[in-house]
């Protein structure tokens, strides 16, 4: 049911954010100076980097589920250097990307920007797109050097064109990290667009549990069935998520150590 509110809340942003709708997330400290990254993302730090050089401005980064896309996002904002905006969906996801970025980037100031808290003035500001969108006066067009968009799956076409204008009308880079396709294996809008649009695009790669790519991101219900059928966002469904390649995608093959 995460994962549904998560959507649902950020496609309506007339609705108040609600602190805590959802339960508290709960995971181990980083430490930017022991961090040991996973050579899928040491890939995409390096596409990143590449993509920079090269002047392209505006990338999506498409992975399955479980690729550690947040850690991946503030390093590389951290070895860019520039005042960066971290766009997500829910208070959630803001939250989370606040304390990463603590952790990871001690030496900038990270701010958080929703309905309860407004800190714009950090170098680092972690906001919902509901209250920046309402609240874009606030903010000059080249206030930020680098704008990081999370489950950027969810944007509407309109949002991506808007994002366009932001890279080729001032040269800001903007990076998307999202899902290529849903459950169905279907392309979601936001990607969609961003596949017609972006100058780079780029696969976070993770391993299904047969050690192939996973490329497809299989919704499980609670009995460990795979899911093929539905509606792309499913409202108080308890269906949970994971990356498979295409055959065991296919066979509905969660794993001989599955246990739901």
């Amino acid at each position: 049911v995460k994962d549904e509110l998560r959507v649902f809340l950020g496609q309506h942003p007339n609705f108040k954010e609600i602190e805590d709708y959802l339960p508290t997330q709960r995971g181990k400290s980083l430490d930017g100076s022991k961090l040991e990254l996973k050579e899928h993302q040491k890939q995409a730090l390096a596409a990143l980097e590449e993509m920079r050089c090269n002047f392209e401005t505006i990338a999506l980064l498409y992975h399955a589920t479980g690729t550690g896309k947040t850690v991946t996002a503030v390093m590389d904002a951290k070895r860019f250097g520039k005042r960066t905006l971290f766009l997500a969906h829910t208070v959630e996801l803001v939250d989370q990307a606040t304390k990463t970025f603590r952790e990871l980037w001690p030496r900038a100031t990270v701010g958080r920007y929703v309905e309860s808290m407004k800190q714009g003035n950090a170098f680092v500001v972690c906001g919902s797109i509901q209250s920046v969108a309402l609240n874009l006066e606030r903010f000059k067009p080249d206030d930020f050097g680098y704008i990081i968009v999370d489950e950027a799956q969810f944007l509407t076409r309109e949002e991506v064109m808007y994002l366009v204008g932001l890279v080729d009308d001032l040269g800001i880079p903007v990076i998307c990290y999202g899902l290529r396709a849903d459950f169905k294996g279907d392309l979601f809008p936001g990607s969609e667009a961003l596949l017609v649009m972006a100058d780079k695009i780029e696969e976070v790669k993770t391993i299904c549990w047969c050690g192939k790519k996973a490329v497809c991101n299989a919704r499980f219900d609670e009995s460990g069935h795979v899911l093929k059928e539905g509606e792309q966002v499913v409202l108080g469904a308890n269906d949970q998520y994971i990356g498979l390649c295409r055959k065991h995608w296919r066979e509905g093959n969660l794993g001989p150590g599955f246990h739901p």
